[in-house]
Order: structure tokens, then C-alpha cells, then sequence
């Protein structure tokens, strides 16, 4: 059980990285379609170090290698559709940290961190729209990320949380801001060290 819930008290698509392919909004559609009644809350759960936002990252930051990543077609749309988070993530980390952050020897690190729950909050803005097109403006899209050291469920990034929280799908305008906060918060969390002040100097 998850979520203190039973089986069969939870309808879940799983897709590595959060994608919104033709086979996951279709399986979306039929839930809302046919569980309207109960169906009241649409989670898009990601995780700490997911291996498709992890991939993505590789090809960011190494375009030369992206036949080798992606080297199928299938894979290839994965890791084009994560991209976005990850450039997004990219840019939020230059805005907080400055440009020479990317010579920091834990950038990736901080890179993939980021561009994780930036990615699962971008799926949830698109899904939010999938839904209320589906006719159900009533259901609530949230989004949060499953942090496989704490084991605990966050919305944004923290070493010692308390308590399990989600955030509801952001707004198109929102999604710069929120890639600054979670960028200051993975920055907070110590994953690019205590010397991130020597980083900005260098500016």
C-alpha cells in the first residue's frame, strides 16, 4: 500500500520520467472518464534519482553522446520530452548560483535534483489541461517527488523534511518562479556544498 491506501483504492499509470504519451493520457482519460465519482485528486509523482531525467541530463550536457543515450527512437522521445524540465532547471540554477555554476564539480548532481521535480511540476501543468479538456474541471492536479533518501514525499527539495506535501500543478506564468525556488532550495540542501558563495564571486 501506498499513501495509506489498499489495493485497488489508487488507479496509477506508470511511465519512466512523467511523459505525457498518447498510452498515458489515454489511461488518464479512461480513469477520469469512468471513476468520476471517485476520482477526485491526480498525483504525478516523480522520484530522486530517476534514470530518464538522469538521461536527459547526459544529453544536456553532452550532445555529442545523444545517439549513444537514445540510441532508439522510443528512448529518443523520452529524453526529447524531459529536455524541457532540464533546460528550464538548467537556467533556474545560472539565475540563482550565476553562470559559473556549471564549472562546479556537483552541477550535475544539482542539475538532475532540479530539473526532477521541475519536471514532474511541468507534467502536472499539462496534465491539469489534459483533464479539464476531458471535461472534468473538478479534479485536482498536484504534483510531488518521492525522495529516495528520506523516503519522504516533497514538493520542493529538502534535507530533513517533516511531513509528506504536494503542490498543486503550477500556471504557465508560475514556472520560471518555481524553477528559482527549487533551484535556492537544492542549493539550501547542501548538494553543491557549503562553498556556493565562492561560486558567485566568480561572476
Amino acid at each position: 500500500p501506498i499513501f495509506d491506501q489498499s489495493f485497488n483504492d489508487l488507479f496509477v499509470v506508470r511511465i519512466a520520467g512523467n511523459v505525457l504519451g498518447t498510452e498515458c493520457l489515454g489511461s488518464v482519460d479512461y480513469a477520469v472518464r469512468h471513476f468520476s465519482e471517485s476520482l477526485k485528486l491526480v498525483v504525478v509523482l516523480g522520484h530522486s534519482g530517476c534514470g530518464a531525467v538522469s538521461a536527459a541530463v547526459e544529453t544536456y550536457l553532452s550532445p555529442k553522446d545523444y545517439a549513444d543515450i537514445a540510441f532508439t527512437h522510443a528512448l529518443r522521445s523520452l529524453v526529447d520530452r524531459i529536455m524541457i524540465a532540464v533546460r528550464g532547471a538548467s537556467n533556474a540554477l545560472q539565475q540563482v548560483c550565476g553562470h559559473s555554476v556549471q564549472h562546479h564539480p556537483k552541477y550535475k548532481d544539482a542539475l538532475k535534483e532540479v530539473a526532477v521535480y521541475l519536471n514532474a511540476a511541468i507534467t502536472a501543468f499539462d496534465l491539469r489541461r489534459e483533464v479539464t479538456a476531458f471535461g472534468s474541471a473538478s479534479v485536482r492536479v498536484v504534483y510531488s517527488v518521492y525522495d529516495l533518501a528520506t523516503l519522504f514525499v516533497t514538493a520542493v527539495p529538502t534535507a530533513n523534511p517533516t511531513e509528506p506535501n504536494f503542490a498543486p500543478a503550477p500556471l504557465q506564468e508560475d514556472l520560471t518562479e518555481l524553477g528559482k525556488k527549487l533551484a535556492t532550495a537544492v542549493v539550501k540542501k547542501g548538494v553543491l556544498g557549503n562553498r556556493i558563495d565562492l561560486w558567485n564571486k566568480l561572476e
